[in-house]
């Protein structure tokens, strides 16, 4: 483990502590579990081995107790090769609904218009 691993769980723990928060508070801030929170502040942590949403988690706590990320650059190694297996669902166009928002609009629109002639229409003597 570095040197960098260890000052940065122990920076961030008395940085917390000075800020007085509690680990409860810093989990409802983040909406992240305890353990992770516990994970960050703990001495045996690989900073080369997080995952995706651990980076984002250190980040994310980073910003919280002021701390600048760019101080701690090595738990961000590659960052930006790191990627994800999520994708964008696309809807193929004969799967997409027939009435939109759009048509809905215009159907109204038009009953409506079509409501008022007839209304008009009926009331002349």
């Amino acid at each position: 483990m570095s040197e960098v691993e260890e000052d940065l769980a122990s920076i961030i723990k008395l940085k917390r502590e000075s800020l007085g928060f509690s680990i409860n508070e810093v989990s409802e801030k983040l909406k992240i579990s305890e353990q992770n929170i516990k994970f960050f502040e703990h001495y045996e942590v690989n900073l080369q081995d997080l995952s995706t949403f651990q980076r984002g988690y250190l980040r994310n706590y980073l910003s919280l107790l002021k701390l600048p990320e760019e101080r701690f650059a090595i738990a961000f190694y590659n960052a930006d090769k790191v990627s994800s297996d999520l994708f964008d669902i696309e809807i193929p166009f004969n799967k997409q609904p027939f009435l939109t928002r759009t048509k809905m609009k215009i159907i109204i629109f038009l009953v409506i218009l079509l409501s008022i002639v007839i209304f008009e229409f009926l009331s002349k003597p």
